[in-house]
């Protein structure tokens, strides 16, 4: 609100001074200890929260919650969390159970009314899965507890993010932002901590590379070499879709995830993709409008849930529940994590991004005081004592965008100025330098410029914290997809407790289909991560076998975020059969290199599964642990990688020959079949009204004229044709020669007069 604004320095003076004090005992939030260990007490934080770590000593890894002055080494510390009730919403009670239904179309999600211990199964995927019950949630559930204690002494969890840890608290306390000053807001910090990567240069020549490497169309421009005009704004461009308002709904986050997407596929496809199917169906334990992030988006997205219509399931405030047998209409197989700002003038990463994809998701605090509605202009200089609450996308930039038109004087609730210049006027807030990001809101067109803002290069949070491109790419590449990580990139671990950026991790899968394996993916924890991805069949040793991979592609990502690979040579698996995909990631900067699903409360994910089997993790690729008996406490979690099928027999690739391509009617052509991936039929067309279901036709033209000739080819994994405009071509036949005789007698003089 504009009134914290004024008083910032003041705000700043008494965090200092509560950190130095330390923590005051509250008796309704207890940590308890185990055994004849101490009982530490921890007071939720009503400001901000200092650094929640994740720690161990000895053979017991424990979670250490701050602020407290001391705690005793092997201190199991236990957090528990009194559930918050959100208005018009039923009564927490625990998770129901949740039935997959494994099809290849999304399928409705059975939900018992009484939660039941997971059944026995055996190695199997699920295919394109929904996780989620039809029934609204309220956060935070009982029991919110991350407790690491024992089984596997050397195995450790990713700290979590502090503004993840401050916004429970807030939660706890009923002050989660999800709404503003007549606003909706609704972005909940993700527990994923990547601030490591501030600052970090994008090589977008190897961005690039890549691009070229997998195949697809999202290539990049050389900007590093070309530089960066001093104003880019993608509405100029058409790769801006609607503004759309989000109302009194917290789901900004949903809004700029779909800012992002529609932008990234524009101008060639124009889509309108459903907020609404987002907000009921991510699986997470947040109520529908209290909030999320890029991250519940992109686990939504990569489990193949969504995109789906606008028209199909539409947004308003009282919808409650999604069909659940909705087309998805693209599949996401590459989302970008940008690297964070440094610095004010840290913006090259977030311009190339917009300059090579389109518009890019990003969370900012957000005080309506701070915006001058006569430019929709927005900078607020006490940002930086807050966390993020607000998602939008960011469209484009100007440089020369005037300081001056973010001038704003920092008002009370009743609009009086808070604070005064030593000659009596009010005290004006302005950035200390011109440039702006050109931003789309989901407040509707009545907002500032038509739905969209300028948001100044010095505000204190734009940039600093999630910055996300989403893409999506046609359904028709990839058939199916294996997953049990279905709420995707929760947080992070590694196998040993020991600093490396180097692990193994993989996941088994049982074949549902005659099929091949033509792909995988998974998230990359850091900038320029190397990997190599292998595909075995029939693994004895966890993920693997003595006989090896079947097929192994090895590269690297520059850009951290979720990728997808495809093999040079896919692995054919028989119905029933298992088969495992194994990744060795390398990550410059970050410790923790595994991507994992952790199903808790403590992290808004309670219906996340996991199952002995399925998830393995290993610090040199020979020694291998489930996942599900690393800790104690904590038996759902899946390391994050999907499998993806194509038809066993690949569609064929039509091509043909002609031998000779003209002549003189008639004139007998002889073509050839040259389709890869073995055709089992094949369909000619002659361009003259005649056709020919031979391999290899020898065809006659009897008229003249230029032909163009067509070939349809089919096997069981589909058909492809291939046409060549103008191919052959036929004169007209030649008049007969009248025949020559030689009328001279023999010995005749053969000189001129005798001819």
């Amino acid at each position: 609100m504009s009134q914290r604004r004024g008083i910032s320095l003041i705000l700043g003076l008494l965090l200092i001074a509560w950190l130095v004090q330390g923590a005051v005992a509250a008796p309704d939030v207890p940590v308890n200890g185990t055994g004849d260990q101490p009982v530490v007490t921890v007071t939720p934080v009503t400001t901000v929260t200092p650094d929640v770590t994740v720690n161990g000593t000895g053979d017991q890894p424990v979670v250490i919650v701050t602020p407290v002055t001391t705690v005793t080494p092997d201190v199991t510390v236990i957090t528990t969390v009194e559930p918050t009730v959100t208005e018009g919403t039923p009564v927490p009670t625990a998770a129901p159970e949740v039935t997959v239904t494994t099809t290849v179309e999304p399928v409705e999600v059975s939900v018992t009314p009484t939660p039941t211990p997971a059944p026995e199964v055996n190695v199997n995927a699920t295919v394109v899965t929904a996780v989620t019950s039809p029934t609204p949630v309220t956060t935070p559930a009982q029991n919110t507890t991350i407790q690491q204690t024992g089984s596997q002494e050397d195995t450790n969890l990713a700290p979590i993010d502090p503004a993840f840890s401050q916004f429970l608290d807030l939660m706890r306390l009923g002050r989660a932002p999800a709404v503003g000053q007549g606003h909706a807001l609704g972005y909940i910090p993700p527990p994923i901590n990547l601030s490591f990567l501030k600052g970090r240069k994008v090589a977008w020549a190897a961005v690039d590379a890549e691009a070229e490497a997998e195949g697809t169309d999202l290539a990049t421009q050389d900007t590093q070499t070309a530089g960066y005009p001093a104003g880019y704004d993608l509405r100029t461009l058409d790769k801006v879709s609607g503004v759309r308002d989000q109302g009194t709904c917290g789901a900004c986050w949903a809004f700029a995830t779909y800012g992002s997407l529609e932008s990234t596929l524009l101008p060639k496809e124009t889509w309108d993709f459903s907020e609404n199917n987002m907000l009921n169906t991510n699986g997470y334990d947040t109520a529908r409008c209290e909030g999320g992030s890029d991250r519940v988006a992109m686990a939504y997205l990569a489990r193949w849930d969504g995109p789906v219509n606008e028209k199909a399931d539409p947004f308003t405030i009282n919808a409650l529940f999604s069909p659940s047998d909705l087309k998805t209409r693209k599949h996401a197989q590459e989302m970008f994590i940008i690297p964070p700002r440094n610095d004010y003038t840290d913006n090259t990463n977030l311009k190339a991004a917009i300059m090579n994809y389109g518009g890019v998701y990003s969370a900012m605090y957000m005080d309506e005081g701070a915006l001058n509605a006569t430019y929709a202009a927005y900078y607020d200089e006490s940002g930086y004592y807050y966390q993020a609450n607000h998602a939008i996308t960011l469209v484009g930039w100007d440089d020369t965008y005037s300081k001056d038109k973010f001038a704003t004087v920092p008002v009370d609730y009743e609009g009086n100025p808070l604070m005064w210049n030593d000659d009596g006027t009010p005290y004006v807030s302005v950035p200390p330098g011109d440039g702006a990001f050109i931003a789309k809101n989901s407040w509707g067109t009545g907002f500032g410029d038509k739905g969209f803002f300028y948001i100044s290069y010095y505000d204190p949070m734009i940039g600093f914290t999630e910055n996300t491109v989403f893409t999506a790419e046609p359904l028709k590449n990839l058939k199916q997809v294996y997953q049990y990580d279905d709420l995707g990139w929760v947080t992070s671990m590694r196998p040993a407790a020991v600093d490396s950026d180097t692990a193994w991790f993989g996941n088994v899968f049982r074949a549902q289909e005659r099929s091949s394996v033509a792909a995988a993916s998974f998230y990359t924890t850091a900038e320029n991560s190397k990997y190599t991805v292998s595909v075995y069949t029939d693994p004895t040793n966890g993920p693997i076998n003595s006989a090896g991979p079947v097929s192994t592609k090895i590269g690297s990502f520059e850009l951290p975020g979720y990728h997808t690979v495809s093999l040079d040579s896919p692995v054919l698996v028989n119905l029933g059969q298992k088969f495992s995909v194994v990744v060795q990631v390398i990550t410059p900067g970050n410790t923790y290199p595994v991507p994992i699903e952790l199903g808790t409360p403590a992290l808004l994910t309670s219906k996340a599964v996991a199952h002995p089997g399925e998830s393995y993790i290993s610090s040199d690729g020979s020694a291998w642990k489930d996942t599900t008996k690393l800790i104690d406490g904590l038996p759902n979690i899946n390391v994050c990688v999907k499998a993806f099928t194509v038809a066993a027999i690949p569609p064929p690739d039509a091509r043909f020959t002609a031998t000779p391509k003209t002549g003189k009617a008639p004139v007998k052509i002889t073509f050839k079949d040259r389709s890869l991936r073995k055709p089992t039929s094949w369909l000619w067309d002659f361009g003259d009204g005649t056709t020919s279901a031979e391999k290899n036709p020898v065809h006659t033209y009897a008229t003249p004229g230029t032909f163009t000739v067509n070939l349809t080819v089919k096997n069981s994994g589909g058909e492809d044709f291939t046409t060549k405009e103008a191919y052959v071509t036929v004169g007209e036949a030649k008049g007969k020669a009248r025949p020559y005789y030689d009328f001279r007698k023999k010995g005749d003089d053969d000189g001129p007069d005798n001819r």
